[in-house]
């Protein structure tokens, strides 16, 4: 083994480019190329760069093995299937629509989940509902994440629009289930009903490292 010690290498020819070369069954295998602009080319893998502390990455794709620093999303899955949804009206807490299986994410990361709807509540001197995003499916709810609520104190019926951002830190699985369900919100409210499964009725999943 030899140690060439210099302070520059240059190409031979003017403004001609410099290739380092490995070697592979005695055969010169190319792998970085300066061109005459200093621009380098790494012709495989760079490997254990360290830390890059300036520059601009100007094309290529990030691989799948990357980390990004924790709070980032990393994965979004807009208007995913919504399944098993129920504009009937209830009288107790009923799941009216789930996402199964929307969403696959690395384990031990975290779910956002966006939600729209829109409630109706039917009472006598009150109209109240509100509605749980939890854990589960329409057949199978589990934990709820969150609730919002709305209604009127003096109306037998009140159109009530639920929407907001919801962290769901701990996912029960890689692949996990979410369901939206209702229920009364106030002793003179009778009954209560998701309005709408059209574009009214959105939920968007979106990945976050943690």
């Amino acid at each position: 083994m030899s140690t060439i010690k210099v302070d520059t290498v240059r190409p031979v020819t003017a403004d001609a480019s410099l290739t380092l070369q490995g070697d592979n069954s005695g055969t010169g295998v190319s792998g970085i190329t300066i061109d005459s602009s200093g621009n380098a080319t790494f012709a495989g893998t760079a490997n254990n760069l360290g830390t890059v502390t300036a520059g601009t990455i100007s094309g290529g794709t990030i691989g799948s093995s990357v980390v990004f620093p924790a709070g980032h999303i990393i994965q979004s899955v807009f208007s995913p299937t919504i399944t098993n949804t129920d504009t009937g009206t209830k009288t107790s807490k009923t799941g009216v629509a789930d996402v199964i299986g929307q969403i696959t994410i690395t384990s031990g990361n975290a779910v956002l989940i966006y939600v729209s709807a829109q409630l109706r509540a039917t009472g006598g001197t009150q109209s109240f509902a509100s509605m749980f995003v939890s854990k589960g499916t329409v057949a199978s709810p589990s934990t709820d994440l969150a609730v919002f609520s709305g209604g009127q104190s003096s109306a037998t019926f009140t159109n009530i629009t639920c929407a907001g951002l919801v962290l769901d830190a701990s996912p029960s699985s890689t692949t996990p289930d979410y369901v939206l369900q209702i229920n009364l919100d106030s002793v003179s409210t009778t009954s209560c009903n998701l309005r709408y499964t059209d574009y009214r009725l959105a939920i968007h999943l979106f990945e976050v490292q943690l």
